[in-house]
């Protein structure tokens, strides 16, 4: 799966929704998030890090793994994000369960959301 950051030439196929958060992001809007996988755009609408609307896909599980693989963009710079767009539960949550699985790759996961936490703690609500 190739995750990317979404750029403004990604929006020449992109629905009208995914314009708006790219133009809401660059403009430092609270409550997006934005990445590109697989060539698919993926956003997210959600204020105050509630469950929000999600907007691109297919994703398999739902409205959780959608904001996590949004997250997990972000903390490895591949998606873009603003403030309050995701709950700092759930981040906290997602950090501890990599962390039980003792993986190379999971732990690696676990550190880049913390750092992204770290250095991003207004994007956490």
């Amino acid at each position: 799966m190739a995750t990317r950051v979404t750029t403004e030439g990604d929006l020449g196929h992109a629905m009208g929704i995914h314009a708006t958060i790219f133009h809401a992001i660059e403009a430092g809007e609270p409550g997006y998030a934005q990445t590109t996988v697989d060539d698919v755009i993926l956003s997210l609408e959600c204020k105050n890090g509630g469950t929000g609307n999600y907007h691109g896909g297919p994703v398999g599980g739902g409205g959780l793994d959608f904001q996590d693989m949004l997250m997990t963009a972000c903390a490895n710079e591949e998606g873009r994000a603003t403030a309050g767009v995701f709950p700092r539960s759930r981040v906290e949550f997602l950090i501890d369960d990599l962390l039980k699985y003792e993986q190379e790759k999971k732990t690696e996961q676990a550190v880049a959301l913390q750092k992204y936490l770290d250095e991003h703690p207004d994007h956490f609500a």
